[in-house]
């Protein structure tokens, strides 16, 4: 999917690498 776009589509699109942050 993310390859149709190429880079730019990755820099468009943020995936959730990061863990999201435990309060």
């Amino acid at each position: 999917m993310l390859q149709l776009r190429g880079v730019r589509g990755r820099t468009l699109y943020t995936p959730p690498a990061f863990p999201p942050r435990p309060e």
